[in-house]
């Protein structure tokens, strides 16, 4: 070793004795980590791990050198205290973002900027006591510089310290590839032991300052033109008259297809039409059931009347996605159809609208959950019963209903009180029952005791190795019991109405119970029956239908047999239901799941799943009792991939791109600015610790309450458009996610309109994730030509319910503008 480099050696000599000592403080630090979570980790994450820490400790430590050459000019014992508190710090950096993750089970991100610095203090201190933190602070940073000043005076090999330069320098050439290492996908949360979580967190914090210029992206601006996918589309419907290939469900109105024709006499006069959709109203219910039981008596006796089809199928397992397409066979789009900024859209009810119809919706419920009072809205629709407003204000509520509102008998009573009133004709009236939802439990003793009693005697008729099975459940059935005798008592109270023998009725369920169900596809069985006066024979039909074939085929009715104006093209999913008396299955539909995901498909005799962490990619052959059997064909995998992408695209691109119709009944509507505002700080939104049950839920205004005057009535509707980005800190189910509400209240009748649900069904993604930041933009519409002095705001809300409520969980918002309307 010559004389300059010996001087070189002399000069970072004390810099790499440090350095060795705090690589291996910290990898005895990340071996006590892997004993604690040793049932997580194998052998391949372990050596994932050193690889991953060398790289980026040698990363770090190599920003430490040039201080510790500039102090080493100055002083060599202030260079060496200075290098042992700065490797102590990294080291508390990384200990402290592990212990976070032992407790909380995620790794620490952008949070760290986002949170009030007395948050982030308070956190730490609720984890740790001030006094242990203390101590640790005083034991770590006293003992690395005791350490380090103690190694300055002791000497060591040469070769050890020119290993651990090559140490250092080799690990920081491999830094590059750190973060592939970090996220290594070998086991479920495997990158969780890996990362360095310091990397992490200033990854995430640096990504977070990146996008403060992030300029907002509209909602539907993400799916682009697939002309490959329209052609193959167009190829699965060549019968199909389309005018326009970039609008590949717009063509001429079918009047060949009419089937329900036959089955109904004319009349001179357009026939009423009523719609009732039944809570969880599912094939395990009727006496077509695998048991032979019926818990419907009634409509089991009012289908033999009817046209009646066996295996109906609704287009999800929940009740968001049964009127959209029960009224207008309309597409889903990422969320479901109203979830969203609507595209221009005809349905049933804005058609019939268009013909003079007065429009009436009956629910005991709460319109605006699911958004349906959206849907109804953008229909035009004459008449929404505020049932549930008289509900929460009548001093007695459990005399009429349950948490959801009216029961099903108090909901059809006050509808018949308004139809009676009603002059006008024809009529469209769509009824929702809600009773059917939960266990029965109605406010009257004796009712109760009767359905209970009658639900008691059904099950009685069963095998007894079947009663147990139908017996934890029975205050379920009870309440679909309860529901079939409400509408027994309605069809009948309706029959006195003067113009019940012109009326049409549709009965379906919006879903199965998910009770006793024997696969994936029970959940969407339900029964189907159309029933009128004006039958002139009643037929039971075996052919497999949707909920998407129902208006195409009421419609086509309507405009051959009773002279119905209709548009001259039409946008169905579907050209209408299959009247066969044999089993067959032409249904070619996707599903949209309860997490809002489309990757399962009816395609005529096979249902398709695609691959998710839950389940493998699957195809199943569908027998006429809908029993499913596995099919192992690698070439109708491949064939059924295809055609959920074609059918998925369509849905998503005819939504996301305005790209339904052209010939949209209503006229765009010119609304009037009213107010803009922005909002320029950043909302932190957090769940509290305490259950729901026992603190309020936490509001976060992002506007807050804004007085308007509408005294002279000059407007008769209020639109709020809310753009913003949404970061998500945590990764929770769904349903625990908090909410997003927009609230238009009017002073004068203390009558409060409220549009709310989890502010993830409003992000325009199929799949949403933590520690990402994603677009936001939503309209909403507010009826208020009767309001006179109002307050609106949009915020976010926590849950309100234990069993949804996640402790400490966080959602971020900025660039938040929100714009005001009038019409």
């Amino acid at each position: 070793m010559n004389y300059r480099t010996s001087k070189i050696y002399l000069f970072f000599q004390s810099y790499y004795k440090i350095f060795l000592f705090f690589l291996l403080f910290v990898f005895i630090l990340k071996g006590i980590e892997g004993v604690l979570y040793s049932e997580y980790i194998n052998a391949d994450i372990v050596f994932t791990m050193i690889l991953h820490y060398w790289s980026v400790i040698s990363f770090f430590t190599i920003w430490v050198l040039p201080l510790y050459a500039l102090l080493r000019f100055v002083s060599k014992k202030v260079s060496v205290i200075v290098t042992g508190f700065a490797f102590a710090f990294i080291v508390l950096m990384e200990l402290s973002f592990t212990v976070y993750s032992r407790q909380t089970g995620n790794l620490v991100d952008a949070e760290l900027i986002l949170r009030p610095i007395n948050e982030t203090v308070a956190a730490v201190f609720s984890v740790v006591p001030v006094v242990y933190v203390l101590l640790i602070l005083t034991i770590l940073f006293g003992g690395f510089i005791v350490v380090s000043l103690y190694l300055e005076k002791k000497n060591l090999h040469t070769s050890i310290i020119v290993f651990s330069i090559m140490l250092q320098f080799t690990g920081v050439f491999f830094s590059r590839h750190a973060e592939q290492m970090g996220h290594s996908p070998m086991i479920k949360n495997g990158n969780k032991y890996i990362i360095n979580k310091s990397v992490y967190c200033l990854e995430n914090c640096y990504d977070f300052l990146q996008k403060e210029n992030h300029e907002f992206k509209k909602q539907n601006s993400n799916i682009e033109i697939d002309t490959n996918l329209l052609s193959m589309f167009r190829n699965e419907n060549p019968e199909w008259e389309i005018n326009d290939s970039l609008f590949p469900l717009e063509r001429c109105f079918p009047e060949d297809k009419n089937v329900l024709g036959p089955y109904f006499r004319s009349i001179h006069s357009k026939p009423n039409v009523v719609v009732i959709i039944v809570e969880s109203l599912g094939n395990e219910c009727n006496e077509n059931n695998n048991d032979g039981v019926s818990f419907t008596p009634f409509l089991d006796s009012l289908s033999k009347k009817s046209l009646f089809w066996k295996n109906c199928l609704s287009t999800t397992s929940r009740s968001y996605g049964a009127i959209p397409s029960i009224i207008g066979s309309l597409p889903y789009g990422r969320k479901g159809f109203q979830f969203g900024n609507m595209p221009d859209h005809q349905s049933l009810i804005s058609i019939l609208k268009n013909n003079a119809y007065q429009t009436n919706v009956f629910y005991g419920g709460d319109l605006t959950f699911d958004c349906i009072s959206e849907f109804l809205i953008a229909q035009h629709t004459d008449y929404m019963a505020p049932f549930y407003v008289c509900y929460k204000k009548s001093k007695d509520k459990t005399q009429f209903g349950n948490w959801w509102g009216y029961f099903d008998h108090v909901m059809f009573d006050e509808s018949m009180k308004v139809l009676w009133q009603q002059q006008k004709k024809p009529m469209f009236n769509l009824f929702i029952t809600i009773t059917g939802h939960e266990k029965l439990k109605l406010s009257n003793s004796s009712q109760q005791n009767y359905y209970i009693r009658q639900t008691e005697q059904i099950i009685a008729r069963l095998p007894k190795e079947k009663h147990k099975e139908y017996e934890q459940h029975k205050a379920r059935f009870a309440a679909m019991v309860y529901t079939d005798d409400c509408i027994r008592k309605f069809i009948n109270t309706y029959a006195k109405h003067p113009d019940f023998e012109q009326t049409i009725f549709v009965i379906t369920g919006d879903h199965a119970s998910g009770l006793n169900m024997k696969n994936v596809l029970a959940y969407h069985h339900v029964p189907l029956i159309i029933w009128s006066p004006l039958l002139i024979s009643a037929q039971t039909f075996k052919a497999v239908v949707s909920h998407n074939d129902i208006a195409p085929s009421l419609l086509t009715l309507l405009k051959n047999n009773y002279h119905l104006q209709t548009p001259p093209n039409i946008h169905w999913l579907s050209d209408g239901l299959d009247t066969a008396s044999y089993f067959r299955i032409q249904t070619r539909m996707p599903f949209l799941n309860y997490t809002r995901e489309i990757r399962e498909m009816i395609y005529n005799n096979y249902y398709y799943n695609n691959t998710n962490i839950w389940e493998n990619e699957a195809v199943y052959l569908i027998d006429s009792n809908l029993n499913m059997k596995i099919c192992y064909n690698d070439s109708l995998l491949l064939l059924l991939r295809n055609k959920l992408k074609i059918y998925k695209y369509i849905h998503l691109y005819t939504y996301h791109t305005n790209h339904l119709t052209t010939n949209s009944i209503f006229n765009e509507e010119k609304y009037k600015p009213i107010s803009f505002f922005s909002h320029p700080n950043i909302i932190k939104c957090t769940t509290p610790k305490e259950k729901p049950s026992e603190v309020d839920y936490k509001t976060f205004y992002l506007l807050k309450p804004q007085k308007f005057k509408n005294s002279d009535k000059t407007y008769k509707k209020l639109r709020i458009s809310l753009s913003a980005e949404v970061y998500i800190n945590d990764s929770v189910y769904q349903d625990q996610y908090m909410d997003l509400r927009f609230v238009c209240k009017d002073k004068t009748n203390d009558y409060t309109i409220v549009y709310k649900d989890k502010i993830v069904k409003f992000l325009n993604e199929e799949h949403v994730y933590a520690h990402k930041w994603y677009d936001l933009a939503i309209s909403k519409e507010f009826i208020i030509k009767d309001m006179k002095k109002l307050k609106y705001s949009v915020c976010v809300t926590t849950p309100i319910y234990d069993d949804i409520w996640v402790p400490n969980s966080r959602i971020t918002l900025r660039n938040i503008k929100i714009k005001v309307e009038g019409l």
